[in-house]
């Protein structure tokens, strides 16, 4: 499957200009097998989640990107979320417990206003599962920097797009070694690491696993 992990629906971001069932046409145009909407600090598509994936033939999941004191990780697998700040450790421990999972999001991105990124102190959580290694608003170098300390640290490596302008959906995404069905089998899935970031090719319109080797898919 291929999956945009990181896609902001302009009905509970505020920052997103994209509109959620246009944003799924885009992706099913642009060959994705499914979304997940990761709005910030906020799981309320969860209540569409299945009105949206009868209507589509596409897999739409719900994650959420958190803001916390060391800056925003993207978190999948969980049913709900508290309204209270946390530090990023916090965060983990309150997400293994409903059995989800934790990437550092767009960690060396270069925020003009509130640093969001989290930096090199990824380093010091040991327990994240792992890393947005190609985030679509963040620069090359900067995805090639994330991509290289999450290797240095074992971490699993996922893509999305971050897609906030409906033309930026499917920008990156993620190869996920197997169907599912729920987001809970996502988290496992990408717990065990059984997946790969992909950038679309747009002159070839069509993903290409960002291996050791190109692959496309």
């Amino acid at each position: 499957m291929l999956v945009d992990m990181h896609f902001h629906s302009r009905e509970y971001s505020p920052c997103s200009n994209i509109e959620i069932e246009a944003g799924i046409k885009q992706a099913i145009e642009v060959g994705l097998d499914g979304i997940c909407i990761t709005d910030h600090d906020n799981m309320g598509m969860k209540d569409r989640c299945t009105e949206l994936n009868r209507k589509y033939n596409l897999k739409i999941f719900v994650g959420v990107e958190v803001f916390t004191y060391e800056g925003d990780f993207l978190v999948y697998g969980i049913e709900n979320i508290t309204d209270k700040k946390l530090h990023v450790e916090d965060l983990i421990e309150i997400t293994a417990e409903q059995g989800g999972v934790v990437f550092a999001a767009h960690p060396f991105r270069k925020f003009s206003g509130i640093n969001r990124a989290a930096g090199y102190q990824i380093r010091n959580i040991p327990d994240l599962t792992g890393i947005e290694a190609f985030n679509g608003k963040t620069s090359v170098n900067n995805n090639m920097k994330a991509r290289k300390i999450g290797i240095e640290m074992d971490k699993i490596l996922i893509g999305g797009s971050d897609a906030h302008e409906i033309e930026q959906i499917g920008k990156y995404a993620t190869y996920l070694d197997a169907d599912v069905e729920n987001i809970k089998d996502l988290a496992k899935l990408l717990q065990q690491g059984k997946c790969y970031p992909v950038v679309y090719d747009n002159n070839k319109e069509k993903f290409i696993l960002q291996m050791e080797e190109e692959i496309s898919v």
